[in-house]
């Protein structure tokens, strides 16, 4: 009898909590959710996020609250908002944003926070709930970026005796071109040996230097302003892949992000860096593979994080090869 009597008390309880809780949202001038088409990702893979808000009548928005970045989760577009009647005099407002994460593993979209403004000048926020998101990698497993395929080459197709003679004339033009490249190329190396300078490839103690100089001039060309993420992200890996090479001995060129973080620990580099510099690649090789732009803020943040990861590594390798040196 007594358990049966705690049990309809937890569910008068429960039928309370819910009553007050529809009561005190009904009370609310302005309500706001958020919702996600999907509810697992591919990492990079666009999501429409939509926030709705409901709201009384001469009750506007003022904020809808949402950032360039919400957790995990960053805006890639903010699409036009849309606005239509409700029921009993109310506004419904919907704004909608492309949104995509580049971190494989649970990402939770925090809630947003919609401010709002009465008809006496008071103001508010309507909060909306957090949305756990799955984010998934474009590989399966025991792949790597290497069984990745790039797009398929542009179909040729025929455009009378003309088009196949100039096409000829630029296949043989360029040629030219990567023959004059190579003697050029040929005979630096040739003079330098001579001469006795220094080979063209960089020294362990600057090959940090030299990576720093490479980005601090990517930093200032504005490529992710203009649209030219790939090059921007190809820039990027080049840069971190020539350091590994010159500092580190590894075939960086030749291998993928995922192969490289075995090769760094391999060398012994501690497991935060060598994650670090595995997360970089990897969004490089994101961004030119999937063609999935991020916003120009945050390829730029990832150059300056670079650059300040490669500014300390100069300071801790000049010791390192010094201490090594004496010894």
């Amino acid at each position: 009898m007594i358990a049966r009597l705690l049990v309809l008390l937890a569910a008068s309880a429960v039928v309370v909590a819910a009553t007050v809780s529809s009561a005190a949202a009904a009370a609310l001038p302005v309500t706001a959710r958020a919702a996600l088409d999907r509810q697992t990702i591919t990492i990079g893979d666009p999501v429409l996020l939509t926030v709705r808000v409901e709201a009384e009548r001469g009750w506007t928005v003022v904020d809808p609250g949402v950032t360039r970045t919400l957790g995990a989760f960053e805006v890639l577009e903010t699409l036009p908002a849309q606005q239509t009647d409700g029921p009993a005099g109310l506004v419904r407002l919907s704004f909608r944003y492309r949104v995509t994460a580049f971190r494989v593993g649970e990402g939770v979209v925090p809630p947003i926070g919609v401010l709002y403004q009465g008809p006496d000048g008071a103001r508010g926020v309507a909060p909306t709930a957090e949305i756990a998101v799955a984010v998934l990698s474009v590989l399966k497993e025991g792949e790597t970026f290497g069984d990745l395929k790039p797009l398929r080459p542009q179909i040729v197709l025929g455009g009378g005796l003309a088009y196949q003679i100039a096409r000829g004339l630029t296949a043989v033009g360029a040629g030219v071109v990567a023959v004059g490249a190579l003697v050029v190329l040929l005979r630096r190396v040739r003079r330098r040996s001579r001469i006795g300078l220094a080979p063209l490839a960089v020294s362990p103690a600057f090959a940090a230097d030299r990576s720093v100089q490479t980005l601090t001039v990517l930093a200032k060309a504005g490529l992710a302003e203009s649209g030219r993420f790939e090059e921007h992200y190809e820039r990027l890996g080049g840069a971190i892949r020539d350091y590994l090479h010159a500092r580190h001995g590894l075939a960086a060129h030749e291998r993928t992000a995922a192969e490289l973080r075995r090769d760094m620990e391999g060398v012994g580099m501690e497991r935060m860096q060598a994650a670090f510099l595995f997360d970089l690649l990897r969004e490089s090789e994101i961004v030119r593979f999937r063609h999935t732009p991020p916003s120009p803020r945050r390829a730029n943040e990832v150059v300056g994080s670079a650059l300040d990861f490669l500014k300390r590594a100069a300071v801790s390798d000049e010791y390192e090869l010094a201490a090594g040196r004496r010894r």
